[in-house]
C-alpha cells in the first residue's frame, strides 16, 4: 500500500530531508510559498492535503502550525491518519530568555499534548528536535517513529 504524504516547508532544511526519506516509500506532495501556499492559509493546504494519509506540519509561520494542527485534527478526528508536528526544545531552553519562537512553539506543543491525548483514530505525533545538525539522519528518525506500530506522542531529540 503506498501512503500519501503532505509536508509543509518541503523545499529546504529538515523539511526538504524529510520530502526526500518519504518519498522513498511513499508518495509525497509539498506546500510550500514556492509551489504557491502559504501556512497561514490553513485551509487551502489542507483542501489540497485531505486525501493524504500522513501531515507533516514542518513550516514555521508563528502561531500558524497550530491552526493548522487543529484544522487537520478536526477533519481527520475519526480516520486512520497521522499529524506529525515538527516543534523545538526551545520552548524548554529558554524558558528565561523572551522569544517569540519558543512561545509559538510552547502553543504547539500544548495543542499536540491536548489532542494526542484524546485517543482518536487520528495520531498526533509531537517532535521536538534541539539544534539540528544532520537533517537526513533527523529525517530516518522521524520516518521510523512515523511507521512504528506504537502510539507515540511526543519525542524529545537533543542534537539531530
Amino acid at each position: 500500500m503506498n501512503r500519501k504524504v503532505a509536508i509543509t516547508g518541503h523545499t529546504s532544511g529538515l523539511g526538504k530531508a524529510l520530502f526526500e526519506r518519504f518519498a522513498l516509500d511513499s508518495t509525497v506532495e509539498g506546500f510550500s510559498s514556492s509551489n504557491g501556499y502559504n501556512i497561514i492559509q490553513f485551509k487551502k493546504v489542507y483542501e489540497a492535503a485531505k486525501h493524504c494519509d500522513i501531515f507533516i506540519n514542518n513550516a514555521y509561520d508563528r502561531y500558524s502550525q497550530v491552526d493548522l494542527l487543529y484544522y487537520f485534527y478536526e477533519q481527520w478526528v475519526d480516520q486512520n491518519k497521522i499529524i506529525v508536528n515538527i516543534s523545538s526544545l526551545a520552548p524548554d531552553a529558554l524558558k528565561n530568555n523572551p522569544s517569540p519562537y519558543a512561545s509559538h512553539k510552547a502553543a504547539l506543543d500544548n495543542a499536540s499534548r491536548q489532542l494526542a491525548a484524546q485517543m482518536n483514530r487520528c495520531r498526533i505525533i509531537n517532535i521536538k528536535p534541539g539544534y539540528i545538525y544532520q537533517f537526513d539522519v533527523l529525517a530516518d528518525t522521524i520516518h521510523t517513529l512515523v511507521n512504528s506500530k506504537s502510539r507515540i506522542m511526543e519525542v524529545l531529540i537533543a542534537n539531530g
